[in-house]
């Protein structure tokens, strides 16, 4: 079976396990939950259907990544129509869009581009590992060492450097909300109902692991393919693996929601108990967080 062939196989689950988690987040959220979230319950039911969007925008674009030893090219497997219209146009690439926004949608298109040196550099590993040259398909450049010249590239290097930075500072603005948060209820506790305070103490292990579980499992892979070319690493590799971690981070961070969250767990056995017509046992006490 050929790489892409097992990569939209890998794609396929990713996408249905975060369609089903999400969903399933949805209805327990809009139906089963009986406490008062207030503006929590928005946000979960806001972040779910992104995720599901995200992860199936993703899907149809199948995109994924070969590291070679002087960099790695984000390619899309599927040719479209602007890439029969233009010369090696990219297309939409969404999930970046969404993702970083409108500058990095800029910098994807201006820095990316698939040169001469790149075409020359790829297209034997392409033709062995994908049976196409990469004028076929939708592809990012992002070689940094340039071997005629042993020099590095400085586009692909301010690139990998941005995207960086911004992974970091989106965590940083995370751990740094969610610390200030927490300070504020301690110092406040006394204000606070013993129960508002367990709530407030899971959903703050719950940002935890979002935060900690994606940086270890999926940002940290994603940085490793960037920064290898640095270290002379010897390789010619789809390292596609790194987008299927990637869009399994909306079905991870539902996952961890209805583990940690007490109220979300009741309210999965109450929708495990209508779905197979089970006679729920667990009887639980409503409170009023409004």
């Amino acid at each position: 079976m050929s790489i892409p062939n097992i990569y939209r196989i890998a794609s396929i689950f990713s996408t249905i396990l975060t369609t089903c988690t999400n969903l399933i987040l949805v209805i327990l959220t809009a139906r089963y939950i009986k406490k008062r979230f207030g503006v929590y319950k928005y946000l979960i039911i806001i972040f779910s259907t992104v995720g599901i969007i995200f992860d199936a925008t993703g899907f149809l674009n199948s995109p994924m990544l070969h590291s070679f030893d002087s960099g790695f090219i984000h390619l899309s497997p599927i040719e479209n129509c602007f890439t029969r219209h233009s010369e090696n146009n990219p297309g939409f690439d969404c999930h970046y869009v969404l993702f970083f926004g409108v500058t990095c949608f800029i910098l994807l298109f201006s820095l990316g581009e698939v040169d001469g040196y790149t075409k020359e550099y790829v297209n034997k590993d392409f033709i062995e590992t994908y049976g196409v040259v990469i004028d076929e398909i939708s592809a990012f450049s992002f070689i940094v060492l340039d071997k005629t010249y042993k020099s590095y590239r400085c586009q692909p290097i301010f690139y990998i450097i941005f995207v960086t930075f911004t992974m970091l500072f989106q965590n940083a603005i995370i751990i740094f909300c969610g610390f200030k948060i927490r300070g504020k209820l301690y110092n406040d506790k006394c204000k606070y109902s013993p129960v508002l305070l367990t709530l407030h103490q899971q959903f703050f292990k719950t940002l935890v692991l979002q935060v900690t579980i994606p940086t270890l499992f999926i940002f940290l892979p994603i940085f490793l393919v960037f920064y290898a070319p640095f270290f002379g690493f010897k390789m010619s590799v789809s390292s596609s693996n790194v987008f299927f971690l990637f869009y399994m981070y909306p079905a991870i961070d539902s996952i961890i929601v209805m583990y940690v969250i007490t109220e979300y767990k009741n309210a999965l056995r109450d929708l495990l108990s209508d779905v197979f017509c089970i006679k729920n046992f667990n009887s639980r006490v409503n409170v009023d967080f409004g």
